[in-house]
């Protein structure tokens, strides 16, 4: 299978050829170069960190946490903030994770098909990383109509190839919109 276009065509003008090799090495070069991305990110964040610490540790203490904030900076603290941030924290998480739920189960339960869930679908898909392209299929009061082919997580290869089928398949990508 390795090597031979899509579609079982004989490789003419066009023809997908996979490269796998090629491929692969391109992905292990882009992953190394965003590791070292994010090693540079993370040392960089260390390191400062660090230097705050070191500056200020010994201006933080349990007086400094327990304390509101004041004009003069011996009686000055964070109480407020804190207790705030941590407000916010708590709440986000006690509405977020219900409504999440129980969006999924009234999409795939309850929702009519209708173009707003299909709309809310896509994204979710889209946010969670699922592969997926879209490939023209005809034309609708002279405006571009695409086919979306979603696959499994990890699962390029199968949602290539099917694309690759459909247009070879069908003559709609060579359909021109008129504006």
């Amino acid at each position: 299978m390795r090597g031979r276009p899509l579609g079982g065509g004989e490789g003419g003008e066009g023809a997908f050829r996979p490269r796998i090799r090629l491929r692969r090495s391109l992905g292990v070069a882009f992953a190394a170069l965003c590791l070292a991305a994010t090693l540079v990110g993370i040392v960089a964040l260390v390191v400062l960190l660090f230097d705050v610490w070191r500056d200020g540790a010994d201006a933080v203490s349990w007086r400094f946490v327990t304390s509101f904030p004041s004009r003069f900076a011996s009686r000055a603290g964070i109480e407020p903030a804190l207790v705030g941030s941590l407000w916010i924290l708590a709440l986000t998480g006690a509405f977020s994770f219900p409504i999440g739920v129980g969006t999924a189960i009234w999409l795939e339960e309850y929702a009519p098909r209708s173009r707003l869930t299909r709309l809310i679908q896509v994204n979710i898909a889209n946010l969670a990383g699922v592969p997926a392209i879209s490939v023209p299929c005809g034309l609708a009061d002279g405006l571009p109509v695409g086919l979306q082919i979603i696959g499994k997580a990890f699962d390029e290869t199968t949602v290539l190839r099917a694309a690759y089928a459909y247009e070879q398949s069908t003559e709609h990508h060579k359909l021109r919109a008129q504006l």
